[in-house]
């Protein structure tokens, strides 16, 4: 009977072993399967920030969406003078200088005295219009009285018509001497007015607002009127920005194209440019052709010779992502932002971007559409994960 027991306890015993181990590893798949379902996702940080809910509602929260943006040419060019806006100022007679009243770098205004020339030309000028204007009063006087004898029948037609033709070349000799004063820079205020004496001295004088960029004038120097400039004045309120585009993407280009463009002296600045002309001649050399784009640059900031880089808005649209610009926090060389979560939870989450407009950046990876991130007050979130390292 004892035997019989003992063969009965061997047939069981595997069979409870056997259902022991199936149980077991049923329970294990269960909880394989629970950890498989919750993917990590690429740059996030398993560190979640929990926060009371009152420092919570101080938050501002968005949902990323997605927008559509022209596409974009980028380029390298530099910096160059509005060429339509720089002024070369020549003698407008031959002379001597007496006086310079600018130097290069100066700020001038459009009418202001830059030099003063005292010159040999003019004073033959001015000699030769004072004897037409007393020529002019002589014939005049000639024609009054032939013409009250001619009415009273005590000249004859032919005298009144030689008064007349000598009146006409005195008044014609004279416009030709005062217009050639005009030409060599008198005022019209001393021309017309015949009681002060008209000096040999011309005045040279700014034609635009802008700034001495270049002088080729020096004291007592003498200067001839054969069209060489003595100043050279450029507006910088507006300055060009030359890009090289390559010939492929010549097509995609037009006149009044948008465009920004950043410099290397000011990283943190986007100034905005639009194409004013793109030149015919292709450089055979680098297979590019310039792009010229109007920027205004009322600071003057921009100067010429600078290199910078620009950007231009092309027709064709693109589907792009953009973050506020506050969301995006920068350390040792990663970008990251905070994940809004339930229950006031927010996880860093690691993403690439690049510059855009109007305080915002263009996502290149590390979001999905749909994603809430918090888009001000991630600098509380940086303080209280320093607390929690702190612990």
């Amino acid at each position: 009977m004892k035997y019989m027991h003992f063969i009965f306890a061997m047939i069981l015993l595997p069979m409870f072993l056997l259902s022991g181990c199936s149980t077991n590893g049923q329970t294990d798949t269960s909880k394989s399967d629970a950890s498989s379902a919750y993917t990590q996702p690429e740059g996030q940080s398993e560190e979640m920030i929990k926060l009371q809910e009152v420092e919570a509602a101080s938050l501002r929260i968005e949902e990323v969406r997605q927008a559509t943006d022209s596409r974009l040419l980028t380029t390298t060019g530099k910096i160059g003078f509005n060429e339509d806006r720089i002024s070369h100022v020549v003698a407008p007679t031959s002379g001597y200088i007496l006086d310079l009243k600018a130097k290069v770098g100066d700020q001038v205004k459009e009418g202001q005295t830059l030099a003063l020339i005292k010159s040999k030309e003019l004073a033959e000028a001015i000699a030769d219009f004072l004897a037409s204007k007393k020529d002019l009063e002589l014939a005049q006087k000639s024609y009054t009285m032939t013409k009250d004898l001619f009415e009273h029948e005590a000249a004859s037609r032919m005298s009144f018509q030689q008064a007349e033709n000598d009146l006409a070349k005195a008044r014609m000799q004279t416009e030709r001497n005062s217009e050639k004063l005009r030409i060599m820079g008198v005022p019209e205020s001393q021309i017309s007015d015949a009681s002060k004496p008209i000096q040999p001295i011309v005045p040279i004088k700014s034609p635009i607002n802008g700034v001495i960029t270049e002088r080729q004038a020096t004291p007592a120097q003498y200067v001839a009127a054969d069209g060489a400039p003595l100043f050279t004045i450029a507006d910088l309120s507006t300055v060009w920005v030359l890009g090289d585009v390559f010939e492929k993407d010549m097509r995609l280009l037009k006149p009044n194209q948008r465009a920004q463009v950043v410099t290397p002296a000011f990283p943190n600045s986007v100034f905005a440019a639009r194409v004013s002309r793109i030149d015919t001649v292709l450089d055979p050399a680098s297979r590019t052709v310039k792009v010229r784009s109007v920027v205004t640059n009322v600071q003057g900031r921009l100067r010429p010779e600078m290199f910078a880089t620009v950007t231009f808005f092309l027709a064709e649209a693109d589907s792009i992502i953009t973050v506020p610009s506050k969301a995006v926090l920068t350390e040792s060389g990663s970008s990251f932002v905070y994940l809004a979560k339930p229950d006031n939870t927010f996880v860093r989450q690691k993403v690439d971007v690049q510059p855009g407009e109007a305080g915002r950046l263009r996502l290149i990876s590390g979001l999905n559409v749909g994603d809430r991130i918090v888009s001000d007050g991630t600098i509380l979130l940086r303080a209280e994960e320093d607390k929690k390292g702190d612990k």
